[in-house]
């Protein structure tokens, strides 16, 4: 969990303000309410993040190929 770990939300006696956003090193009081937030995980070997896709598609819209122009 520390790996993952981004930062934390804490309301209570241990925050200046509500909510203060907070790090590992933060010293919590009793009672203090805590939401932690975690770093995002690419799974995939191409970058798309979890939602898996067996498309042929390129990734970025750069590398897609030009359509031919309209004849007028």
């Amino acid at each position: 969990m520390v790996r993952e770990f981004k930062y934390a939300l804490v309301w209570g006696v241990s925050a200046k303000h509500y909510p203060q956003r907070v790090g590992l090193s933060h010293q919590l009081a009793d009672e203090d309410v805590i939401q932690v937030v975690k770093k995002k995980v690419l799974d995939a070997e191409d970058g798309r993040g979890r939602f898996k896709t067996t498309s042929d598609k390129p990734l970025r819209i750069a590398d897609r190929e030009k359509k031919a122009a309209l004849k007028t």
